[in-house]
């Protein structure tokens, strides 16, 4: 995503980490403690494995079993056979919300926004109380550029957890890329406010001040960022940007060098050399 200044927002934060579940009976067995969680994704789907096919379980526990080897999978990267699972637990229990909202993850990171999109309205639909399935819905939307629906879920996610931190810097970024920028800026102001270390909230508040042609309260707001992350290049290039914007020519030549150093092989690189050349500064 790139706002109207030329530089990158910081990334959305990243759809919710799969839900876990596990039976709802009073003691579990060694087999079934390593399949909720075990010490390590082969010995989960090893354990989940033996409880599947054991002949005592009722479908609710079923559903599980097969739930957390889809876990298991998805930690491994094996995308295709945890989405296998999660379809197996669906069927198996048709009302298991977070089956929906775990498989549309799995389905994002796949780049497959439609399918994810379509499980986490399912999701919400048998649980509208899930502030995590609003905000992963949101998340779809922005990848794919539907920056007004995705606004609505992350609404709807704050609305449900007024601490979610992600929810309000996810929201800001949206607004900012519909270029409603004091409304970002409060929203990254939240953010803050609820993760005081939270370094892309900084580091997006710095974007919207800086479009908006704030430039000394965007040098602060990267300079926290870097503050908290040296090696935010995203941070130190937009600073030296900041800073040429209001002629401040010594400490933008030294974040523009201080790119070079960092990543020389991208984007930044070119941008920065023609910057430092304009500058009277080759390096």
């Amino acid at each position: 995503m790139r706002c109207v200044t030329g530089y990158v927002l910081g990334a959305l934060a990243a759809g919710g980490v799969l839900l876990v579940a596990a039976p709802a009976v009073a003691q579990l067995s060694k087999e079934w403690r390593r399949c909720a969680a075990g010490s390590s994704p082969d010995l989960q789907i090893e354990s989940c494995t033996k409880v599947i096919q054991s002949s005592g379980e009722n479908p609710r526990n079923l559903a599980i079993a097969y739930f957390d080897r889809g876990n298991a999978f998805n930690d491994k990267g094996d995308h295709d056979r945890a989405i296998r699972d999660y379809d197996q637990a669906i069927k198996t229990d048709p009302n298991f919300a977070i089956a929906f909202n775990n498989r549309g993850v799995v389905h994002a990171s796949k780049g497959d926004n439609d399918r994810a999109i379509r499980d986490y309205s399912q999701g919400i639909k048998l649980n509208p109380a899930s502030a995590i399935a609003f905000f992963n819905r949101g998340v779809a939307h922005d990848d794919r550029r539907e920056h007004g629906r995705a606004i609505r879920d992350y609404d709807q996610a704050i609305r449900l957890d007024p601490t979610y931190a992600d929810a309000f810097l996810n929201r800001g970024n949206a607004r900012a890329l519909k270029r409603e920028y004091d409304r970002a800026i409060r929203d990254y102001d939240q953010a803050i406010k609820l993760n005081p270390n939270f370094v892309f909230a900084f580091y997006n508040r710095g974007i919207a001040l800086g479009a908006k042609g704030e430039h000394d309260r965007a040098i602060e707001d990267y300079n926290r960022a870097i503050g908290l992350d040296p090696y935010f290049v995203e941070a130190v290039y937009a600073r030296a940007f900041a800073h040429r914007s209001i002629g401040q020519r010594e400490p933008a030549i030294a974040d523009y060098r201080r790119v070079l150093v960092m990543r020389p092989n991208d984007w930044m690189k070119t941008q920065s050399e023609t910057a430092l050349a304009e500058l009277g500064a080759i390096p």
